[in-house]
């Protein structure tokens, strides 16, 4: 595709792909382009004076560094320098979009009105109101392994108040709470927990899960709970799970009976509905529901899940999604058995699914039939009028990179309203080796739905570096050997936020401009213009992950990315500029770069260009 794209400018474009492909640098990204640095080891925290040691310091998703659509960012750290010690090493920041840093809370920090302070954090939400909610680990006069666990919100403008903690009664219930988990913070500071209780639960005999809601100004109540039947229904579940809260408010949560009869719920305000029933018929059809799984609830209050259909005799007949964004629960066209968008091959098992607020789906599924390896996922995504293409697929060439990604697609996905996603995933080393080796990587599409890599580790025959200098003048590349990316970490902006830790053992946070704004936007003013074109010409041959001028995402800036300028600069419509003659790169341009290449090649590996 790159190559047909180049021809067009004839020689000086075919010399300057050949040359290319047969180059090898390592790769970089700059911060002083389409990268910023929140936070990084080493940085010294504004409000103190004391420098950042780790940054998002664990490399599980539900650790990761978070962005809202204003565009702040919140993550956790640990600290070091004077007057500080293991019991307040650690704490919790808020970045606004101009780069300003607040700290939130610190660990050691005494709760108002009590007599025990804050720990570490984890399991951060921030909604687009600035709000938060968090879990940690309080300190304090009779505080144990059995009661140290908490959430916590400033939701509702009350200051932080206490969600939940162990060892409190749960309520709705006779139990005491063993376990917690932050399930979520609505855009209307609803926040939502999961639990266990420490008492037997009086039907199973078995320790009770449950699910519990704190609405703004209201205290904690119990949604759902083991052993105790929904509101309305006979049936008692011996399990509750698959929970997720919309931005609304709305809850949805799957039951599972003693008799192994399956429920979907959604729960408003405490009203209760069944969205499908374990043996519900498919209309225009003699099948019937036989589980529901995967389930996503946006912010309208529309749901989307993968549902496994049987026969009469509980002979399973298919896969597929269902949705009621049309206003009537159906089953879409996308179903094990049926032709996937641009491969040869069918979907068969439905891994992953994503509704945004545009009623927008995207999904992970596996497929089988034709040549396709039956162990390899791919994401497809729809447009605004509903059309399904394809994202990435396995063994299929990763952007950026020389190498195919890997089989599996990692969770969870990420996309925002725009209709945009982005995702973890693992390119692989063509080998023979038994263990070849495999890197992992972030990748996000751009308006367009050109697929960008925005950061990747080193783990192939190529090191990946990150710039993580905001300073141009005086960059400071590391050696990215691990990345974080969780579901809050991409907002309707295009604005993406990640941890990275590095070879030397430091680690930062860092936010990608990369897929924001209309494609060809160069300079990112909002605005496809010459000033753009500007951009592209001074960048001509530069490689790198993140540069300013690569407007198709693969890593070098070149003819095909003048191709996405001029063809978004015609579809502008906010340029302002009327009957102006778009530039055609003359071949000397090109030309000059190439026979300006192999000095070039011969700089050092870690310059970003």
């Amino acid at each position: 595709m790159r190559f047909s794209q180049m021809q067009q400018f004839g020689f000086g474009a075919t010399l300057l792909f050949t040359v290319l492909v047969m180059s090898a640098p390592a790769k970089c990204a700059s911060a002083s382009e389409r990268f910023s640095t929140i936070a990084v080891t080493g940085m010294s925290e504004q409000s103190s004076g004391v420098a950042f040691q780790a940054v998002s310091d664990s490399g599980h998703y539900l650790y990761a560094p978070v962005i809202n659509g204003q565009g702040q960012v919140a993550f956790t750290a640990s600290v070091a320098g004077q007057g500080i010690g293991i019991d307040n090493d650690q704490g919790l920041w808020v970045s606004s979009r101009d780069g300003s840093l607040m700290k939130i809370l610190h660990e050691g920090d005494q709760v108002p009105g009590t007599d025990f302070s804050l720990g570490g954090f984890s399991y951060i939400r921030l909604n687009d109101s600035g709000e938060i909610a968090f879990q940690t680990l309080i300190q304090g006069p009779a505080v144990d392994l059995t009661n140290d666990l908490s959430v916590w919100t400033n939701a509702g403008g009350s200051g932080l108040e206490l969600v939940a903690r162990e060892g409190d009664p749960a309520p709705g219930s006779t139990l005491i709470f063993e376990n917690l988990y932050l399930e979520g913070l609505s855009e209307s500071g609803n926040v939502l927990v999961s639990g266990k209780g420490a008492s037997p639960n009086p039907v199973s005999g078995l320790e009770s899960d449950g699910i519990w809601k704190r609405n703004v100004g209201e205290p904690l109540q119990v949604v759902a709970l083991e052993g105790e039947p929904v509101p309305g229904d006979s049936e008692i579940p011996y399990r509750v799970g698959s929970t997720v809260l919309s931005g609304s408010g709305d809850t949805i949560f799957s039951t599972r009976s003693f008799d192994e009869f399956e429920t979907l719920w959604r729960e408003n305000a405490s009203t209760y509905q069944a969205v499908v029933r374990q043996g519900d018929p498919v209309p225009e059809t003699s099948l019937f529901i036989d589980s529901a799984s995967k389930a996503e609830l946006n912010d309208q209050g529309k749901i989307a899940f993968a549902a496994r259909l049987t026969d009469q005799n509980g002979t399973t007949q298919r896969d597929s999604i269902w949705s009621d964004r049309s206003g009537v629960l159906a089953e879409l066209p996308y179903r094990s058995g049926e032709m996937a968008p641009g491969t040869n091959g069918l979907f068969d098992d439905f891994q992953e699914l994503v509704l945004n607020n545009s009623q927008q789906l995207a999904f992970v599924a596996q497929l089988n039939g034709g040549d396709v390896d039956p162990y390899d996922e791919g994401l497809w995504v729809e447009n605004t009028e509903g059309d399904l293409s394809l994202v990435a697929y396995g063994g299929d060439l990763a952007p950026g990179t020389d190498f195919p990604f890997k089989g599996s697609f990692q969770s969870p996905i990420a996309m925002n309203d725009a209709g945009q996603v982005a995702f973890l995933g693992r390119v692989i080393e063509p080998t023979d080796s038994r263990r070849p080796r495999s890197a992992t990587g972030i990748w996000a599409t751009d308006l367009g739905g050109n697929l960008h890599l925005i950061a990747l580790t080193t783990g192939t025959d190529e090191d990946y570096y990150l710039d993580v200098s905001d300073d141009a003048s005086d960059p400071d590349f590391r050696l990215v050997t691990e990345l974080n990316f969780g579901p809050q970490g991409f907002n309707n902006a295009g604005e993406l936020v990640f941890q990275a830790i590095f070879e030397d053992g430091s680690s930062g946070v860092f936010v990608s401009t990369a897929v924001s704004g209309d494609p060809g936007d160069y300079n990112n003013d909002g605005t496809v213009n010459m000033a753009d074109y500007t951009v592209w010409r001074n960048k001509l041959g530069a490689t790198g992950i993140g540069l300013a001028a690569d407007g198709n995402g693969d890593a070098v800036v070149d003819a095909a990315d003048y191709i996405v300028w001029k063809s978004s600069f015609g579809q502008s419509a906010e340029s302002g500029i009327t009957g102006v003659q778009v530039p055609e790169p003359a071949t000397w341009l090109i030309l000059g770069w190439v026979l300006a290449l192999p000095s070039v090649i011969r700089k050092s590996r870690s310059i970003s260009w």
